[in-house]
């Protein structure tokens, strides 16, 4: 699983255009750190306001930039509203979009 997921993301974003990836619950995942994405690529993490308000103190204090352009949306993914917060936040529903889950 680990070869797939170290490629995978770079390659959709590379090869098959894709430019939007959504973060499900992304918790401390650092993938929009690690992996170099296509120019104009977009990656949203959706989590509650504790997890990311961690995580991004985390991040900041290591001095970590990411490689595409993110963004941070806390919600609750039981409740209605968070694909709304997503559009808000630049998301584009007519676009191939990759959801991480």
């Amino acid at each position: 699983m680990k070869i797939m997921q170290r490629s995978s993301l770079p390659l959709l974003s590379f090869f098959l255009g894709i430019k939007q990836f959504v973060n499900l619950g992304a918790g401390m995942d650092t993938r929009a750190f690690r992996f170099n994405y296509a120019e104009g690529s977009h990656y949203y993490e959706v989590d509650f306001p504790a997890v990311l308000d961690y995580k991004n103190s985390a991040l900041e204090k290591a001095g970590v930039q990411p490689k595409c352009a993110r963004h941070c949306l806390t919600a609750d993914l039981t409740q209605q509203g968070w694909i709304e917060r997503l559009k808000e936040n630049g998301y584009n529903p007519q676009e191939a979009t990759l959801y991480v889950i």
